[in-house]
């Protein structure tokens, strides 16, 4: 076969036509196409910088947020829980060192170099503040330190062991070595060794003036370091000082006189003293007055001669006045109820004794629950014309008091439980008690009432008295 040289050959299709020449205009096109592929590319990476940036931007601040919170909250726990002032200074710089180098760990690499300018700027401010809190607890156990240090001297100038010169100056050198540290300054030292001066020349008068007042009094009055302005205060002072001395006093002398008039009621009730003249040497050596002398003396006379007293109703009815109202009789008054026994007097005395020292009668369910039994006797027509009346009151009220104070010793119920249930069934048992079917008409009500008043009057029969005590059920 011939070989046609390489310079001749022609490149014929399957048809055996001559090849076209080749296309400019598809290779353009070719070329677009790179280039758009390749500017496709470049988008998706400054996509992808745009969103590592906004996510190390997210980052960064909750991670700097995070930072300045658990400083914060770290500062405060311990600005609480430790009060040394050195402990508190190397305990908070150890905890700020901790939480930030831990911090610094957390955080990505790319943030790395600007949240330690972050870092730094926390530290500093940290810095600056436990250096301030540092020094407010210095100032604070200084303080505490220097109130130790007076009331320390004032009690050791009271037992003697300093003259009220020594005291003042014990707290002088405390004050002065504050203020040499810069704990207080010029204008808290000198008040506050003026306040104590002041304190001191006080307690000083009130140590001397009961033993010699006239003394005290003077030693105020001329002692050169006071201002007219302190020793008007300190006398003033004095004076309320003197005033809750008597109340006091009064109160101490009170007692004792009541209680020796007891003493003296028992020693006539045990016929331990028999003799008009031993009362009398009795009496005057408990320097008691006028009428409870006569009161006593009476009971001697009738202890003597036999004599009885029908003092119940009597009783009953103070005893009433006093469940009501416990202060309505001072002890005095009731130590010289002629009308009454001593026993009754003592008695009395016992009950409002009795009801002013448990807690339990300041309860306001407690009375509530008394009022309620008085109101039950005061609303209805069979205890309005019972004679008995008062005597059932103060028993059912005594009773009520009684089955309270036995419950709530067992401390196994609330007390409001106990009031509340006692409240329910004293109301019932008194309801009960009266019989009250025995009158269950307006006309025998009526007819009740129209006895009772000729009763009062004392035209009553023998037959309308035994229908009057029907009525009520007697």
């Amino acid at each position: 076969m011939a070989i046609i040289p390489r310079s001749e050959r022609t490149n014929l299709p399957p048809g055996g036509s001559e090849l076209p020449a080749p296309n400019i205009t598809r290779i353009d096109i070719a070329g677009a196409k790179g280039e758009a592929v390749s500017g496709l590319g470049k988008s998706i990476q400054e996509i992808g910088i745009l969103a590592q940036r906004a996510n190390d931007n997210a980052e960064f601040s909750e991670k700097s947020i995070a930072l300045i919170s658990n400083t914060e909250l770290e500062l405060a726990r311990l600005r609480q829980t430790i009060q040394d002032p050195d402990l508190y200074e190397q305990e908070s710089k150890r905890q700020i060192e901790k939480i930030t180098a831990t911090a610094i760990k957390e955080i990505g690499f790319r943030n790395k170099q600007r949240f330690n300018s972050v870092v730094l700027s926390i530290k500093k401010d940290a810095e600056k503040s436990i250096i301030n809190e540092k020094f407010g607890k210095i100032v604070d156990r200084d303080k505490a330190s220097l109130e130790g240090v007076k009331d320390a001297t004032i009690e050791s100038m009271l037992t003697k062991n300093l003259t009220s010169s020594q005291a003042i100056n014990t707290v002088e050198l405390k004050l002065r070595e504050m203020f040499s540290t810069g704990t207080i300054s010029e204008t808290s030292f000198v008040k506050e060794l003026k306040d104590f001066t002041v304190r001191v020349k006080t307690e000083d008068f009130l140590g001397t003036y009961k033993s010699n007042p006239e003394v005290s009094v003077k030693k105020i009055e001329t002692d050169s370091d006071l201002s007219a302005e302190q020793k008007i205060d300190i006398l003033f002072k004095m004076s309320s000082r003197i005033s809750k001395w008597n109340k006091e006093l009064d109160k101490i002398l009170k007692k004792e006189n009541e209680g020796n008039i007891v003493r003296t009621s028992k020693l006539i009730e045990d016929d331990i003293v028999t003799d008009a003249s031993a009362l009398d040497t009795i009496m005057v050596g408990f320097g008691f007055d006028y009428k409870t002398r006569k009161v006593l003396k009476k009971d001697l006379i009738d202890k003597i001669n036999g004599n009885t007293i029908n003092d119940q109703i009597a009783f009953i009815n103070y005893a009433d006045d006093i469940l009501h109202d416990p202060d309505i009789y001072s002890n005095k008054d009731i130590q010289t109820f002629g009308e009454l026994s001593s026993m009754k007097r003592i008695q009395l005395l016992d009950l409002k004794t009795r009801i002013l020292s448990n807690p339990i009668f300041n309860n306001p369910l407690f009375k509530e629950g008394m009022s309620a039994i008085e109101d039950e006797f005061a609303r209805n027509f069979l205890d309005k014309i019972d004679p008995d009346k008062q005597s059932r009151k103060v028993d059912a009220r005594l009773d009520f008091i009684d089955s309270i104070m036995k419950r709530a010793e067992s401390g196994k119920e609330g007390l409001n439980v106990i009031i509340r249930d006692e409240i329910t069934k004293k109301i019932q048992e008194i309801r009960t008690s009266r019989n009250s079917n025995k009158i269950g008409t307006k006309d025998e009500e009526k007819k009740g009432k129209e006895l009772l008043q000729k009763i009062k009057k004392g035209k009553v029969t023998p037959s309308e008295l035994n229908e009057y005590y029907d009525i009520i059920g007697k």
